[in-house]
This record gives structure tokens, C-alpha cells and sequence, in this order.
């Protein structure tokens, strides 16, 4: 089967191109790859979109040039009779499992060359053949010589070795690299190990500062801890001698991925030693006197609830929720007997019930309305609200029965969340003073000014200011400054 040179030059071009495109992929993928392992999420991820838009359309057109080649060699083949059936069939077979390596050998042989080699023609027959004739036919029969079988033999070795080389490598390469987004983006990652709460020393001085100490007598203040609060969810607690934060000890990148899980920690305020620590989904925490809650360890999955023990850190139970209404949990809200987790995935919401002790969901209630699930403090049948989050406000406690109010707050406006510490209760007002109030009655039992006051165009809605107590205990956390202000309230109600 003759062709014209210009046919050849294009059908080699084509099976050149074939040949040299998976070699072409893995090292576009040897150089990208470290880049994008060795770069931030969000440019890696943006590396990798680039690396794919210009591969894609290459990938495509080499398949489509791959399967007009497969047809166009297994016509030649077909029409090809000046080769012997065998070594068709050969090639045949080879070319349409293994094209990489059949095409290139077929095409140097077979295509590039005006003749077929001698090892490829067909055998002649002859029905009686005399004994010259027979030599006469022994000698002219086309044979493969050694040397030949052994090139051919190596090239198609060669081939294959490095076929199956360059496959090994770039499998395990495409592994490490998919491990590596595995452990970077959808695996719960292991806590980093911290020993002690950074604290301010005698010659460091926090930018905030209690003015007056008379009865806030001052315990310890500690530095860079790095937590926010959203929708009155609280990340910072007390209970005993020992402060609880849900957050980090140190500054985060700002890239994509960053910040999806937080850091539990527990910590004596007076010495600052971390007791435990664990993970959770999210920075607001919740707490009886003998658990610890929070949102679940969530990466891209379905959403949850995670109880620790919380004298020791141990997890008591972890339950997650059906993923079509809980990619993430919104609000919390805690009982005597379980807990109430309002989801939302995208415009689905559901509340969760869950039992305190097991885990075990007890109810669930589909399409609620946004904040089902009231942001408020209930304490001894009261109700503690102040209304517009992050909005300086008023207080009001009410009574949980009959709906009418106890007592109400209406000095300065409260920019912090409410902190019932048992008998007393404590908030931040808008002039930067803690105030301390009898949870019954509302009496004012003492306060404590920091300088600076805020400023008249402070952002408290996007700048977290936290008071969590327990008892005489109280403790302030400025997110602008990174602060947690530890102090014991002398006049707090016995």
C-alpha cells in the first residue's frame, strides 16, 4: 500500500505526538505539582485550575487524533497484504490495546518504508517441490536474522520499560499529591500541642487596662489568643479555676481553608498550664458541670455536635446530622436534658435535639425559619435578652412562665454578650466598664473601667468582645487586641 511522503510525514507527526504525550503530561505534572504542594491553598488551588485549563484542550484533541490513527492503521493493516498474516494480526491486536507502542513500530516499518522487511513477507508455498528447488526456495526465503530479532525485540522492550517507569512514577506522584489534599483539605487535622496560655509579663503592659481594681482584683491577663464570637455564641468560657477557648494560639494565614476547625482548650487562669485540648467545628462552646459542647469537627461533610469531658478532654459522644439540612450549625442552646442545634445547608434548616448523655438525636424538625433557635440565656426560669447583636443595647430578664419582666439594665448600652455567673451577672458596656449586677434582683454590685474607652466609631459588630464568668470569676476578651482579662470579684453575691 503506497502512500505519498506528505501522508507519512503527517501520519508521523500524529503518531509521534501520541507517543510523546503521556511523557509531555508527567513532567508538566513534575513541574507543576511542587508548586502548587508547596503554596498556599487558595494559590494552589488557583494553580491548578490554570494547570488543567491548558492541558484539558490538549487532552482532548490527542484522544481524538488517537482514535483517527487507530482507524487509519488498521486499514493499512487490512489492505497491507504484502505482509505476511501473522505479523498483521500482531499488530493488528497491539495496536488497539497497545497503540503507544504498536503504532511507532508498525509506522517505521510498515509506512515510513517503501517496502516491508524480509522477516514480515509472507511464506512461499510451492506443492512439490524437488530437492534444488526446495534449496532454491530455502535460500531465497525471507528469514529475521538474530541481530534484528534482537533490536526489534529491545526497542519494544525499551518502550514498554519506560512506559511502565514513567506509570509507576506518576502514580505514585498523583497519590502523595492526593494525600496531600486529603490531609490538607478533608481530614480533621491533628490539634497543634500547646503547653501554656501565653501571659503578659511585669515588663509588657496589654493595651486595655482596668482602671479601678477595688473590687476586680485582677488574676492574670494572657495574650495572642485568637477567637471570634457570632450571633451571641459564646467561644470562651469559665468553669472552676480553669478558662475554656475555642480558638487558636496563634495567628492564622488568610487563605482559603484556613480556620475551617478550632482548637478546645483548657487552661488554669492562674498559671496559664493547658489541662487538654481537642477540635471543634466551629469558635462557640456551651458547658454543664460535667461537659463540655460544641459544633463537630466539620471539613466539607455533614455537620454535628461534640461533647468532652470536662475535667480531662475525653470525648464523651460526637454525632453528626443528615447532610441535606446540616453542612454547619448556626446556634446552640443548652437545657437540662439535651441540647438544640439549628443547621442550615444553604436555604434548608433544620433543629436538631439531642440527648446530653448519649448523643442520640431525640427530635428533629425540618424548614424551620432562620433562628429558630432563640439567642438568649436561660437561668433559674429567667430569661436573659438584649436585643441586636452587636448593636449597643438594653438588657431585660424575664420570667420564663408568665413573660413578665424582672428587672431591666438601662444604663449604658451593653455591647457584649450576657455572662451569668450563677448569683452574679456580668456584661461590657459601650464605655469599655464591666458591670456586675445581682442575677435577681439587678442591682449594680460593682464596676470596672478599662482604658481606652472605645472609640466613637468602634465596629462591635465585627470586633468580638466576650465576658464569660462563673461565680466570682469573670473574665473579658478584646478581639481587636487579643486580650483575655482574668479577675475575682470581691463583692459578688454569696
Amino acid at each position: 500500500m503506497k502512500l505519498d511522503k506528505s501522508i507519512k510525514i503527517l501520519v508521523g507527526g500524529g503518531t509521534f505526538w501520541v507517543l510523546f504525550y503521556p511523557l509531555l503530561f508527567i513532567i508538566i505534572w513534575f513541574l507543576a505539582i511542587p508548586g502548587v504542594m508547596f503554596s498556599s491553598p487558595s494559590e494552589s488551588s488557583f494553580s491548578m485550575f490554570s494547570m488543567f485549563d491548558l492541558i484539558f484542550p490538549l487532552h482532548c484533541l490527542t484522544a481524538i487524533m488517537q482514535f483517527a490513527l487507530m482507524g487509519f492503521y488498521l486499514f493499512h493493516i487490512i489492505k497491507n497484504t504484502l505482509v505476511s498474516d501473522s505479523i498483521r494480526v500482531v499488530f493488528g491486536i497491539g495496536i488497539f490495546f497497545m497503540p503507544i507502542i504498536a503504532m511507532p513500530v508498525y509506522y517505521y516499518f510498515f509506512v515510513w518504508k517503501d517496502s516491508p522487511p524480509k522477516w514480515a513477507l509472507p511464506e512461499i508455498k510451492t506443492s512439490q517441490p524437488s530437492d534444488k528447488s526446495t534449496a532454491s526456495i530455502s535460500e531465497n526465503q525471507p528469514a529475521i536474522s538474530s541481530k534484528k530479532l534482537a533490536t526489534i525485540g529491545g526497542i519494544i522492550a525499551a518502550l514498554v520499560l519506560i512506559l511502565f517507569v514513567f506509570a509507576f512514577i506518576f502514580t505514585r506522584l498523583i497519590n502523595n499529591f492526593n494525600q496531600r489534599i486529603q490531609d490538607q483539605y478533608f481530614s480533621i487535622p491533628t490539634p497543634i500541642p500547646y503547653d501554656n496560655l501565653s501571659m503578659y509579663q511585669g515588663n509588657e503592659k496589654a493595651f486595655y487596662q482596668p482602671v479601678d481594681i477595688s473590687l476586680f482584683i485582677p488574676i492574670n491577663t494572657f495574650k495572642e489568643i485568637y477567637t471570634w464570637s457570632d450571633f451571641n455564641q459564646i467561644p470562651i468560657l469559665i468553669s472552676g479555676d480553669n478558662v475554656f477557648v475555642a480558638g487558636h494560639l496563634q495567628e492564622l494565614d488568610d487563605t482559603w481553608g484556613s480556620g475551617i476547625n478550632v482548637d478546645v482548650i483548657s487552661a488554669d487562669i492562674y498559671s496559664g498550664k493547658v489541662n487538654w485540648q481537642a477540635i471543634a467545628g466551629s469558635p462557640f462552646l456551651l458547658k454543664d458541670s460535667t461537659q463540655i459542647y460544641a459544633e463537630a469537627p466539620n471539613n466539607f461533610g455533614a455537620a454535628g455536635v461534640v461533647a468532652y469531658d470536662i475535667n480531662s478532654g475525653v470525648l464523651a459522644w460526637e454525632t453528626y446530622f443528615d447532610y441535606e439540612y446540616a453542612v454547619g450549625v448556626g446556634h446552640l442552646i443548652l437545657t437540662e436534658s439535651d441540647i438544640k442545634a439549628e443547621t442550615y445547608n444553604h436555604g434548608d434548616r433544620a433543629v436538631y435535639t439531642v440527648d446530653l448523655e448519649t448523643g442520640e438525636i431525640k427530635d428533629v424538625v425540618k424548614d424551620t425559619p432562620q433562628y429558630a433557635v432563640d439567642e438568649i440565656v436561660i437561668y433559674d426560669d429567667m430569661r436573659f435578652e438584649k436585643q441586636g447583636y452587636g448593636v449597643p443595647d438594653k438588657v431585660t430578664v424575664t420570667n420564663i412562665d408568665n413573660g413578665s419582666i424582672i428587672w431591666e439594665y438601662k444604663g449604658e448600652p451593653v455591647i457584649s454578650n450576657i455572662a451569668v455567673g450563677g448569683t452574679t451577672t456580668y456584661f461590657l458596656t459601650e464605655n469599655n466598664r464591666l458591670i456586675a449586677l445581682n442575677t435577681y434582683t439587678g442591682e449594680v454590685l460593682g464596676e470596672l473601667a478599662f482604658a481606652p474607652r472605645f472609640s466613637h466609631d468602634f465596629d462591635f459588630i465585627n470586633t468580638s468582645i466576650v465576658v464569660a464568668a462563673d461565680g466570682d470569676l469573670v473574665a473579658v476578651y478584646f478581639e481587636d487586641s487579643t486580650q483575655l482579662s482574668v479577675f475575682r470579684f470581691a463583692n459578688a453575691v454569696k
